[in-house]
């Protein structure tokens, strides 16, 4: 029988080749509470009370204008339980972290009232959330939180799908008194669902809870560059039972 001890370099190469063990899969609002929990000299980024609201903002954010994303994308929750309730207890934070850029772009920017400076903080607070998700192996190493602006291509699509849709609308003008309903509720709507020819729109309804609006027809030219998530500045109407775009603004690519 042949008796030794094992080398440090062999202990260390059986240690290489043994598979990283994953997290156990938690809701998005269980990190949360775990990453605020931390000791405050670990909160480099701003105050507790920065923290606080930086989450709470978020979490509000995945909760309305997430969970209408999430349904008109049919995007089952990932967690068994709880069988009910808030978006953010039922999804884990892989499968909700690409709405963050959503929060950042639209939420704070036209949702939430406060100085740019207090904002500016509250998106550095979401990168190093991000970063610590990534860091506890709640999100892949690949992942990238992106809040700056839409590309040049992006925009240019943007740019090009206003013009469509305008003069659409130009080519197109109604005497108003064949206005059937109008519907003009919110500074910007952000898309929750494209078909061929027709968009859907996030709104908040009578019961005070955001749901899909639509759908509104529009010329295949704006449906084949528009996607969800992405912003626009406009109003509807409806003519013959369907509704239209009679004013539009901007279109924002997110």
């Amino acid at each position: 029988m042949v008796t030794g001890t094992v080398s440090p370099q062999s202990t260390a190469i059986s240690e290489a080749r043994r598979p990283s063990r994953q997290p156990a899969k938690i809701s998005l609002n269980k990190a949360m509470n775990l990453f605020f929990d931390r000791d405050d000299d670990m909160l480099m980024r701003g105050t507790r009370t920065d923290y606080d609201h930086a989450l709470l903002l978020l979490e509000e954010y995945i909760n309305s204008f997430g969970s209408v994303l999430l349904r008109a994308a049919d995007a089952a929750p990932t967690l068994a339980r709880p069988k009910d309730g808030p978006v953010s207890k039922r999804y884990d934070p892989a499968s909700l972290a690409n709405l963050f850029r959503g929060f950042a772009l639209f939420f704070l920017q036209f949702k939430v009232n406060g100085p740019i400076e207090k904002k500016e903080t509250f998106i550095r607070i979401i990168e190093e959330f991000v970063e610590w998700l990534r860091m506890k192996g709640h999100l892949s190493k690949e992942f990238q939180c992106n809040f700056e602006l839409a590309d040049k291509r992006s925009n240019y699509l943007a740019l090009h799908a206003f013009g469509v849709l305008a003069r659409t609308i130009a080519n197109s003008a109604r005497p108003s008194k064949m206005i059937e309903d109008l519907h003009d509720g919110e500074p910007i709507y952000v898309v929750s669902r494209v078909k061929s020819g027709k968009i859907w729109f996030i709104y908040l309804a009578e019961d005070k809870c955001y749901d899909e609006f639509g759908p509104v027809n529009v010329p295949r030219g704006v449906s084949d560059i528009i996607k969800p998530g992405w912003l626009v500045d406009c109003a509807f109407g409806k003519f013959g039972g369907k509704w239209q775009i009679t004013t539009v603004r901007s279109i924002m690519p997110i």
